[in-house]
């Protein structure tokens, strides 16, 4: 974006530019179809909460879950504390023994 005599615009590229490409890459992205995510080699996707950003499993739901890529290795913990991930299978345990 620019005057040809390299004058200022007295804008940032942002400024000057974001109003035109904003509305060409919304109808780009209405014509074609998301492809799937291949991670590349050496990178793993892991369900995520959105708020505490830790990851999300069988025991330690969320109702805010995003997917989210990390270096192999680097996947953060689960989010939940050792309360409720110690303390869930002693309840099931204590609730299986009433029955025995």
């Amino acid at each position: 974006m620019g005057v040809d005599d390299g004058t200022s615009l007295g804008l940032t590229g942002s400024q000057a530019a974001l109003p035109i490409w904003g509305p060409i890459m919304q109808a780009a992205v209405r014509r074609a179809a998301p492809a799937d995510f291949t991670p590349p080699p050496g990178v793993v996707l892991a369900q995520v909460d959105r708020v505490t950003g830790r990851r999300v499993s069988f025991w330690c739901g969320s109702d805010d879950v995003v997917q989210e890529a990390f270096r192999e290795g680097s996947v953060v913990s689960e989010g939940c504390d050792a309360t409720v991930r110690d303390g869930l299978p002693r309840i099931f345990g204590w609730f299986e023994s009433l029955f025995r």
